[in-house]
């Protein structure tokens, strides 16, 4: 048996791949700036039209330290598309919240 698909708790149906390769921008700082970018699916509940992104891989496909990262993040917001959702994902000091996860998220 396969695994279940998301599901909608409001209509309780299943949801649909309605995009395959979004990108999320995890944001950081005050004011926010972009650190990480993720990739994943956009699922859509077929009875109210909610969307949620899940199917991310195990790590980001760019960091904000990394060469290239700027042009990058150009690339992939101007993907017409695919879109880019920006999130506020780490409240605080990046780099204090790094070290303090050792890179690793525990959720």
């Amino acid at each position: 048996m396969s695994q279940p698909k998301p599901i909608c708790v409001k209509c309780q149906k299943e949801m649909r791949i309605d995009i395959i390769t979004v990108h999320v921008v995890l944001m950081a700082w005050e004011p926010p700036k972009p650190y990480e970018i993720w990739q994943g699916d956009q699922w859509k509940c077929p009875g109210c039209g909610v969307t949620i992104v899940t199917g991310f891989g195990w790590n980001a496909i760019a960091k904000h330290h990394e060469p290239g990262f700027a042009e990058d993040l150009s690339f992939r917001r101007a993907d017409k598309q695919r879109p880019a959702y920006d999130i506020y994902k780490t409240p605080g000091n990046p780099q204090r919240y790094e070290e303090e996860t050792n890179g690793n998220e525990a959720d």
